[in-house]
């Protein structure tokens, strides 16, 4: 911004080079995540280093200023593999080996999800990409597969959530109306959610455990 400063614009042409900039990289950033998580991750990265690269050597380097409606897509488009972006990666960590493996990729990229262990399966829910879910997807440890199951009845992301008994209990977390103090719990036998007594405080970026098979919440 700066450096468009420097070349002679004024700030409605600064605004909108920005705006270039900030829709490049929000065009790019979820297919460059689909191919991240599903194609080639070190390749994605690289390619965005790549447009590191050129984006900041053409404004070192450009004394014309109509090489910056150029430049300004093209370090969104860095930004876009390199930034945080929501994934759909699922990776496991063997204490034995200390090696990460990389596991077949969710249905949903999202972020601030929760991961809870049920019957030999990961219960995937909740989240955010772009804005808040209501997603809940099921990982079959033993088959290598994802399926899909019924959502929540409540968009949310930064959520607490933890197996207990026979049911998966989601807590709290937040959305576009702010922070929530809402429960739900979801039966797989019946495939059904439920609606749990509200918590006493809303709350989100919180956790839960279970003991003695009762959840509980903290944090």
């Amino acid at each position: 911004l700066l450096r468009a400063r420097d070349l002679g614009f004024d700030f409605a042409e600064v605004t909108v080079l920005y705006v270039l900039y900030n829709l490049s990289y929000a065009v790019l950033s979820y297919p460059a995540g689909v191919v991240s998580d599903r194609r080639n991750r070190r390749g994605v990265y690289t390619a965005g280093l790549g447009l590191f690269a050129l984006a900041y050597l053409g404004f070192g380097l450009t004394t014309t200023p109509g090489w910056l409606w150029l430049l300004f897509p093209l370090y969104g488009g860095y930004t876009a593999p390199s930034g945080t972006t929501p994934t759909a990666a699922l990776q496991r960590f063997d204490p034995r080996s200390r090696r990460w493996t990389l596991l077949p990729a969710s249905p949903t990229p999202r972020g601030a999800a929760a991961l809870a262990a049920l019957d030999g399966k990961l219960d995937a829910v909740g989240g955010a990409a772009g804005q808040a879910l209501t997603t809940l997807e099921v990982y079959d440890v033993a088959g290598r597969r994802w399926r899909s199951a019924p959502p929540m009845a409540t968009p949310r992301e930064h959520i607490a959530a933890v197996a207990a008994g026979d049911g998966l209990y989601v807590f709290g977390g937040r959305s576009s109306a702010g922070e929530l103090d809402t429960a739900e719990r979801f039966d797989p036998s019946s495939r059904r959610w439920s609606r749990l007594p509200s918590l006493r405080k809303a709350r989100s970026g919180f956790a839960a455990v279970a003991v003695q098979g009762r959840p509980v919440v903290f944090g």
